[in-house]
């Protein structure tokens, strides 16, 4: 497991390089032989076990074991009926929901994790995602939202979670979600993922055509995004390209 001080999202990540993965095994005096072919099949898809260098770092050990610097996060008994949807949520759209509906109808507890990348520019602020899923999902009583920071089998850990559970579309999500899970896998063994496909009437909902969408503003934007998310959010999702135009202008 990887604490969340040491990492970034995956996409900020780095290939590993064995020497200095020999380094930090000497330098922290790490017990145990690295597994060599772990290693092998992080750097394969393109990932690293660890960020910049030369901070404190796990080490996969044989055994898939793992050191962890004094302070990090120590691990606890997963709850397998206790799922995490993790996602920016940029903006909430129909097809979360569906996901987290149905989950909420199969798991015990869902926690739906909104992931803040410090590096991007959402739309929406995490904090104003996060009041609107609360109040789209206030049905459900088995249903948590969080904010969260860094890698997202950490966020499943700290929330006790055992499962991760993600949402299909297409052939296309099946490809990176397939790689995702290997990487996941890998840093989190004890960690389950699970995928629920997207009902038919959602497989076409993606962040950046509602985007494309919301920019054409008026009463046409607002009733094509009808089609794509939740109807609370329509407003908020126009205004906010409204003062964008304004600001720009």
């Amino acid at each position: 497991m990887l604490h969340q001080d040491y990492l970034n999202y995956l996409s900020s990540l780095t290939r590993f390089s064995l020497p200095v993965l020999q380094w930090l095994a000497k330098r922290f005096a790490i017990p145990g032989t690295l597994d060599l072919q772990i290693l092998r099949f992080v750097s394969e898809i393109g990932l690293c076990p660890f960020g910049s260098f030369p901070l404190p770092a796990t080490i996969i050990l044989s055994g898939s074991q793992s050191f962890i610097p004094k302070g990090s996060f120590v691990s606890q008994t997963l709850n397998p009926q206790h799922a995490v949807y993790v996602g920016s949520f940029d903006p909430p759209t129909l097809g979360h929901l569906d996901i987290v509906e149905r989950g909420a109808a199969i798991y015990s507890k869902i926690t739906v994790g909104i992931g803040i990348n410090p590096d991007k520019r959402p739309l929406f602020s995490p904090e104003e995602r996060q009041q609107m899923l609360e109040g789209l999902l206030s049905a459900y009583a088995n249903v948590e939202v969080k904010c969260f920071q860094g890698l997202a089998v950490n966020f499943v850990q700290e929330c006790g979670g055992g499962v991760m559970l993600r949402g299909l579309r297409t052939l296309t999500d099946v490809e990176a979600e397939f790689t995702m899970s290997l990487a996941n896998r890998t840093l989190a063994s004890e960690i389950e993922t699970v995928f629920l496909m997207a009902s038919e009437k959602y497989t076409h909902i993606s962040s950046s055509l509602i985007k494309q969408i919301a920019q054409l503003g008026g009463d046409v934007a607002e009733e094509k995004l009808k089609d794509f998310v939740p109807r609370q959010v329509v407003g908020p999702l126009v205004e906010k390209f409204a003062l964008k135009t304004s600001n720009q202008s």
